[in-house]
């Protein structure tokens, strides 16, 4: 530091040492980072503890951050940033280490939430997606539908694990809730032409139940703050959020085929033709199904057609090996199940 950059200096502590005392800058401390645009500055020096320069002149601080970049702001919010940068670096690799070893940190994270959780928000989330929507109560129509569902899980200790409701909702659709909460919508009867075509559905819902997805999936969405939210009465942009990621069954192909694969196991498990299932895919991928529209809401088939390739799909049931089947429902209760929605809760 010298009188050519024309700094106002005081210099502390250094009685004992001659004029002319030379800092080198890559030394040099600041106790406070240095602004570029600063008109002053204190600085200390490595190697005289106790020292200090106080330099009161805007082109001297100026030329100091040019000679001495280590001393700026900048190179501060650089010198937090690093570490933090390093230990993102490592979470991704970590992540991309967890996901090429099929290890799913989501699916994980799912399994360790305890039954009655995912149930209560598995429930609170139903009610919100579907509060615009009556609960469909025709006994006969219930009956028909528990019929179907018996025939895929025979068992009432599996069963007790789900809970299957349907709705007064023209649209085409159907999905898993966390908890094992299931609905099906009228719009979605209403299309099929069999009970078969039904119950393939069914299946397919209960088999995202059965892996987690819809757990997984808000986990991997939204993060394991969202189901601590609703748990603890959160706000309704939280339920909506999951509510449409819900509807809209955004899950990856690979979650897809292992639902399907569960529904071949159940279809089998209870004798229920998969060609009803197939069937239900490939008039999707045909486009027979009409298209009708919720009032003011999405698309009918927004169930299906967001999932991949309805038409591959099809033809990967048809492909698997046949089973003894036997038919579902008798005539009668298949009338039943489609009128289910003429009486309603409320």
């Amino acid at each position: 530091m010298h009188d050519a950059e024309r700094g106002v200096a005081f210099l502390n502590g250094l009685d004992d040492h001659p004029d002319g005392l030379t800092w080198p800058f890559g030394a040099l401390h600041a106790d406070t980072p240095i602004s570029r645009n600063a008109g002053e500055a204190l600085l200390t020096y490595d190697h005289m503890p106790g020292a200090t320069l106080y330099v009161d002149n805007h082109a001297f601080v100026a030329a100091l951050c040019r000679k001495a970049p280590q001393l700026t702001t900048g190179a501060q919010r650089w010198r937090w940033a690093k570490p933090l940068i390093a230990a993102a670096l490592v979470i991704v690799a970590a992540g991309a280490a967890l996901w090429a070893s099929g290890i799913r940190p989501a699916h994980t994270i799912a399994t360790l939430l305890p039954d009655h959780t995912r149930t209560a928000f598995g429930e609170k989330v139903v009610a919100y997606m579907t509060r615009q929507h009556k609960r469909c109560i025709a006994t006969d129509g219930q009956a028909a539908l528990d019929q179907v569902f018996a025939r895929l899980m025979p068992g009432s200790a599996e069963r007790a694990k789900f809970k299957v409701v349907t709705v007064d909702w023209a649209i085409v659709n159907a999905f898993a809730a966390p908890g094992g909460q299931i609905v099906l919508t009228q719009g979605l009867i209403n299309a099929a032409t069999s009970s078969e075509e039904v119950a393939g559905v069914l299946a397919h819902e209960i088999g995202h139940g059965l892996e987690l997805h819809p757990e997984a999936g808000i986990v991997r969405a939204f993060g394991l703050s969202a189901v601590m939210d609703i748990m603890l009465g959160g706000s309704g942009g939280t339920l909506g959020s999951i509510s449409g990621m819900l509807i809209q069954n955004s899950y990856a192909r690979d979650d897809e085929r292992a639902a399907d694969q569960q529904a071949l196991r159940l279809l089998k498990q209870g004798q229920v033709s998969k060609q009803g299932l197939a069937n239900f895919f490939k008039r999707i991928a045909s486009g027979k199904i009409d298209g009708m529209r919720d009032s003011g809401g999405p698309s009918a088939l927004d169930l299906l057609r967001t999932h991949p390739r309805p038409g591959e799909r099809a033809a990967y049931i048809e492909t698997g090996p046949d089973y003894a089947s036997r038919p579902l429902l008798r005539p009668a209760e298949w009338k039943a199940l489609k009128g289910i929605c003429r009486l309603k809760a409320g």
